[in-house]
């Protein structure tokens, strides 16, 4: 599952808007599931473009993720397999969705990893001698 937690599902990057990239997760067997209240609220977003000072960016935000404690102990029962959360930012450590994925994974006891682009791995060309390395859930 793609857990998208963008506020706006919107890209320029083509294909990464919610209606395009929800079907293209469907037609290679993934579900997309788009969580509007879990994306950083515009006033929080617009307050770090002007200022740069992500420690106040993740203190407002985890006050607005504290409004939203029921979605998240939804999420924690209804969530299974391998969930993968989507945001813009292509750095955890200056993205919101860290915040989300430790809240959630607390409620769930388990850990999470943060995958990067060098994470993506080839399946192998044989898959009865080399078994296919699966990435653990975010």
């Amino acid at each position: 599952m793609l857990l998208d937690i963008r506020e706006l599902p919107i890209s320029r990057r083509k294909g990464f808007s919610k209606t395009p990239l929800s079907q293209a997760l469907t037609a290679a067997g993934i579900h997309y599931q788009h969580e509007r209240a879990l994306g950083a609220p515009r006033a929080v977003r617009h307050r770090l473009r002007e200022d740069k000072d992500f420690r106040r960016y993740f203190n407002g935000f985890r006050e607005y993720l504290a409004t939203q404690e029921m979605l998240l102990d939804q999420l924690a029962r209804t969530l299974t397999g391998r969930v993968a959360l989507l945001c813009f930012e292509r750095n955890p450590a200056e993205c919101h969705r860290s915040v989300v994925v430790a809240a959630i994974a607390r409620r769930l006891k388990m850990d999470f990893r943060h995958l990067t682009a060098g994470d993506a791995q080839l399946p192998p060309k044989d898959p009865h001698t080399h078994p296919r390395q699966t990435l653990p859930a975010t």
